[in-house]
């Protein structure tokens, strides 16, 4: 495996800024190679999540590499519910519940922004701006998920009630931890959706 230093210079100096996935790339600019790399990244990923093997850090550093712009946390969210094997069988529930019981094993790494002191709120901007590229990201890369994502959501919240049950053997803090993580996301879409409705 590359080290972080060389992966880091990959991604910014030899993997060509137009094969990356951004809106930019992929909507304003029908960019087919950016989608060709996306659905290569997508089978790329769901091998690793179906060996369940910790593969965390090598899936940090290609989702920050090859999505610039996004949150990688929003999309670790994302890829992980709908990449995981299984998903997607028209099951919201099991669909749900299996990323609520074994949550997701990168999108821990964001990226570093540094400024002089009294710059906080540029900061800030930056994480917010990062956060609603992934949320347009989703919109257009997943627009089947991103049209169900008020039922999923209602699903999400029924599954509060199932503690103790065989479905879901009872909320610990962790799972509890990721429902709320995985609902603000699912928020996140529907306003966004609202927001681009007219570019969809």
């Amino acid at each position: 495996a590359a080290s972080g230093a060389r992966t880091t210079g990959f991604w910014r100096v030899l993997f060509p800024k137009d094969w990356k996935v951004t809106k930019r790339s992929v909507v304003d600019k029908g960019s087919i190679l950016s989608m060709c790399w996306f659905y290569i990244y997508k089978d790329w990923l769901r091998d690793r999540l179906h060996l369940d093997i910790d593969h965390g850090k090598e899936l940090d550093e290609v989702t920050v590499g090859l999505f610039p712009d996004a949150d990688p946390l929003v999309l670790s969210i994302v890829l992980t519910l709908l990449c995981r094997p299984g998903a997607g069988c028209n099951n919201y529930s099991e669909d749900l519940v299996s990323y609520i019981r074994k949550g997701r094993n990168f999108g821990s790494i964001g990226r570093a922004y540094a400024y002089f002191p009294g710059q906080e709120s540029r900061s800030l901007e930056c994480i917010d701006n990062e956060r609603n590229e992934a949320l347009r990201l989703v919109i257009y890369l997943f627009p089947d998920f991103a049209k169900e994502v008020e039922e999923y959501t209602k699903v999400l919240d029924e599954i509060k009630g199932l503690e103790g049950t065989d479905e879901l053997d009872g909320l610990g803090w962790k799972e509890e931890l990721r429902r709320k993580e995985l609902r603000a996301v699912l928020e996140g879409i529907k306003k966004m959706r609202e927001e681009e409705k007219d570019n969809i």
